[in-house]
């Protein structure tokens, strides 16, 4: 990781926990528990429960263990804890009878459910830090993707028991997407993937607490359901392509930062973005010209070791092997093609956009004093995709960028392609990295971003998209 991307990265996250501090407090009530309650009582309105022979005792187990997610003490602790709150839906549940026809068995497990939501729900808004520093159980995207700048990434994001359309996949080996090692568990439970990007929802559950230092910030504090980067060292190996030859060119584990949030001292879930593009062109450069990205595929992932990103206190070692079914899909992907330069050269190949990012490929005439900088459709600069690989190109005078959009207006993008005099008026001066480049909607003309890089452009392009 460069100085530049660990400083660009660190200045993020302090922005980001000002603003998660504003937002939240102990008397709010986390959005999926009602998020889980909905659902659930949809089902119990639909009559979608499912019927099963239930033994009363298991029955009772069963709801026993569902509450303590919750906080709840057992069994005859329970009974005398915070009466007020769970002897009186019960009470209450007991005087209902069941519609005409429908199975007691049922009915019972849907009371049963709605009494165990109604007891979360009031135990979270007695003991809400207790409630949040529980395991979470749900969709992992949806626990983590504001923190990672992926807002809208479990809407598209499928469970690996999932196809595309939604249906069951009756293939699915749930052993593919777990290893235990060592005393630590690495699993995948949600992807989604298009033709560049495959983003995988991981959690890393080990029987020891995690070291402190794994979840300190640069201040030394602990964040306990906060943002935390970690490293892992692994191999990935892809079903279409030639094994022998891959790890003939690709014989060694890299290094790559992945983010997410430390849940509980335990369990930590997070976001592995991985640039597939990226790596079929560099495997194209080494191996086969010809290679093809398809539709389906699978890929082998071996993680060897997993590392603090501030500490060497402690490394886990591994190996873990994962084994994950991936289904591309494009129907999201909007490309702009370009194809075009200036007077001195510079230009632009395309650009493109995903829900999650902008990518730009842009012309430059030579490798080395060129930058580029993508503004959104109010005149705010994106901010860069924290990447793990050098991009290898189809040609050395393409730069190939992606920018996250996340909290943006997208609707248009401005692209400048900037040369050796912004370099050296702007860029190396400092003035470019101590400058707050926000708020350029509510700036004067001539304070505005947009308005210095236009006078240091080679070339720049509004790009507007459809979507």
């Amino acid at each position: 990781m460069s100085d530049f991307q660990r400083n660009e990265f660190w200045k993020r996250r302090r922005i980001e926990r000002q603003l998660r501090s504003q937002l939240r407090t102990d008397a709010e009530i986390p959005d999926q528990v009602y998020r889980s309650a909905g659902k659930a009582y949809k089902m119990i309105l639909d009559g979608t429960v499912r019927q099963e022979a239930i033994q009363d005792h298991s029955e009772r187990r069963r709801v026993q263990d569902d509450a303590e997610l919750c906080g709840v003490p057992e069994s005859e602790d329970r009974k005398q804890a915070s009466p007020q709150h769970a002897a009186l839906p019960a009470a209450q549940f007991r005087q209902k009878k069941p519609k005409h026809g429908a199975s007691p068995i049922l009915f019972r497990t849907a009371c049963s459910a709605a009494a165990v939501l109604l007891v979360c729900v009031l135990a979270n808004a007695v003991f809400p830090a207790q409630v949040r520093a529980l395991p979470i159980v749900g969709s992992i995207f949806e626990q983590i993707q504001d923190a990672v700048g992926y807002g809208n990434l479990s809407e598209y994001a499928k469970p690996l028991t999932e196809k595309v359309d939604g249906s069951a996949d009756p293939d699915a080996d749930m052993q593919d997407y777990t290893d235990t090692n060592g005393g630590l568990t690495v699993s995948v439970s949600e992807v989604y993937a298009d033709s560049e990007v495959i983003y995988l929802a991981m959690k890393l559950k080990s029987e020891e607490p995690f070291p402190k230092s794994f979840y300190l910030d640069e201040n030394d504090t602990e964040k306990i359901d906060g943002i935390v980067a970690m490293f892992l060292y692994a191999h990935r190996n892809y079903s279409f392509i030639d094994q022998e030859s891959w790890q003939n060119v690709n014989d060694r584990s890299r290094e790559f930062i992945v983010e997410g949030l430390m849940v509980n001292e335990n369990t930590y879930e997070f976001l592995w973005r991985i640039d597939v593009a990226n790596e079929l062109a560099w495997y194209r450069r080494q191996v086969d010209q010809e290679a093809v990205l398809p539709d389906e595929f699978t890929m082998d992932i071996e993680i060897t070791q997993i590392n603090s990103l501030v500490s060497m206190e402690k490394s886990y070692r591994g190996p873990w092997k994962l084994s994950i079914s991936i289904q591309v899909d494009d129907s999201h992907r909007e490309v702009v093609e370009v194809n075009e330069t200036g007077g001195t050269g510079a230009g632009l190949v395309s650009v493109e956009k995903t829900p999650f990012e902008i990518t730009t490929r842009a012309i430059t005439p030579g490798p080395a004093g060129y930058k580029v900088v993508v503004l959104d459709a109010k005149g705010n600069k994106l901010p860069y995709v924290l990447q793990n690989e050098n991009w290898f190109g189809e040609s050395e005078d393409e730069m190939y960028e992606k920018w996250l959009i996340e909290g943006h207006d997208a609707s248009s993008v401005e692209v400048f392609v900037l040369g050796k005099d912004f370099y050296e008026n702007i860029y190396a001066t400092g003035i470019w990295s101590s400058t707050d480049w926000e708020g350029n909607e509510n700036k004067s003309a001539e304070e505005k971003l947009g308005t210095l890089l236009k006078a240091y452009a080679e070339y720049h392009k509004v790009i507007r998209f459809d979507s």
